[in-house]
């Protein structure tokens, strides 16, 4: 008798919740049922039932897959459980700022959004994270370093063919602490030579950095590409293609080691002052690379960094058609133009295409004949020289804000 009252009440409860599902899509949050996560509430109610319903239709020690049909999938044979359909492994994605823990089953899961996920997995401890679903991948984003929790699968969970998750898994995930990093603050190259502090390094994990500093002549930049760079966490693959490394044709002006603050998982700044580095900090053109020296760290693959600065106080401005080359020189401390810099124009072979210096607007132009040779003798890139040896150097081959569309 209690087992028929069990099985009439929670068919009464079961059938009043698909009624709120059928007439409105209706969920706690108001949002619609195929988008967005559970509440707590209904978090629990789906699979509770399901498991109500499967000790009810319990017959000769067998229990039967039962799930809840929405709305247009009320006609809809119900789910099959099956053994092949199971979880396989656990991957972490620890590159990010935040981390990914991603369970890969054996088949492919519903990227179509009318199951919610949310339903049949649970993180303790208690967080909601978000979930994104990628072929047989489900990937759980919102969680924290240095923090383990453990992820419960709930029996039922659907896959894309229609067969659902026999049994529950238990998943221990733990990301540790953040991998260990090195990079440069900001993108740019240009390091104001009035005023600069230094070179901002951003660090994770890391207490102390190993720097190599090499100063680059003005003709030898002409085979080179002046970027901002690249960093790596640790352990990851580093390379430096030929054309953006200045190591092979820099001199070196300083090695040496820095001790930075380290806050577990946190990302702190630390500036190298080029100018207390260097014995004699010129103008021109430098290639910066550092990683990670701190006690432990991994020898063969640390963390690392690389970047071009261009330490100067001209900032150079082109504007390019067939008919030539306008330059514009402005001081990068004050803005104003810069007269009696001298320009020369640098092919791709290294050849001096033509020389120019700038009038009292700042302003020089290369005209048409000299930029528009065959290659090798294609305009690469503009050396400035101005006041107090400093020096400049503009890349053309660096891609350019295109203005051919606007009425100008």
């Amino acid at each position: 008798m209690g087992q028929k009252n069990t099985v009439f009440i929670t068919g009464f409860v079961l059938a009043a919740f698909a009624l709120g599902l059928v007439i409105g899509r209706i969920t706690p949050g108001g949002r619609d049922a195929g988008a967005g996560f559970a509440s707590e509430d209904q978090a629990l109610i789906a699979p509770q039932a399901r498991e109500d319903r499967r000790e009810a239709l319990q017959t000769e020690g067998a229990r039967r897959p039962f799930q809840i049909l929405r709305g247009e999938d009320a006609e809809r044979p119900e789910a099959e459980a099956s053994d092949d359909f199971r979880f396989s492994r656990l991957l972490l994605e620890t590159d990010g700022e935040t981390p990914r823990a991603c369970l890969q089953f054996t088949a492919p899961l519903d990227e179509s959004g009318e199951n919610r996920y949310s339903d049949y997995v649970r993180v303790t401890p208690r967080v909601k994270p978000a979930m994104e679903v990628a072929g047989t991948s489900l990937c759980l984003s919102g969680l924290a370093f240095d923090k383990d929790y453990t992820v419960e699968l709930r029996p039922g969970l659907p896959g894309a063919d229609g067969e659902v998750l026999a049994r529950g898994e238990r998943i221990a995930v733990a990301f540790g602490d953040k991998p260990s990093y090195v990079g440069f603050a900001g993108n740019g190259v240009i390091l104001p030579r009035l005023e600069a502090d230094g070179l901002g390094i951003e660090t994770v994990n890391v207490e102390k950095l190993k720097l190599n500093v090499v100063r680059v002549s003005d003709r030898s930049l002409a085979r080179k590409q002046i970027v901002k760079g690249e960093a790596v966490t640790e352990d990851d693959y580093f390379y430096v293609y030929n054309q953006e490394d200045g190591r092979d044709v820099g001199a070196p002006v300083f090695e040496g080691e820095l001790d930075v603050k380290n806050i577990r998982n946190e990302t702190t700044t630390t500036v190298f002052s080029l100018g207390a580095a260097l014995d004699d900090l010129k103008p021109g053109a430098y290639f910066v690379s550092v990683e990670d020296a701190s006690p432990g760290a991994d020898q063969r693959r640390p963390a690392r960094a690389w970047r071009w600065g261009m330490f100067t106080d001209m900032a150079l401005t082109t504007y390019s058609s067939d008919e030539g080359i306008d330059v514009f020189a402005r001081s990068i401390d004050n803005g104003r133009p810069l007269a009696g810099v001298e320009l020369s124009l640098i092919a791709a072979n290294n050849d001096i295409l033509g020389t120019a210096t700038t009038n009292t607007e700042g302003r020089a132009r290369f005209d048409g004949p000299v930029v528009n040779g065959d290659y090798p003798l294609t305009p690469r890139m503009i050396m400035a020289y101005g006041a107090q040896d400093d020096f400049a150097a503009l890349d053309l081959q660096r891609a350019p804000l295109d203005l051919s569309d606007r009425n100008i």
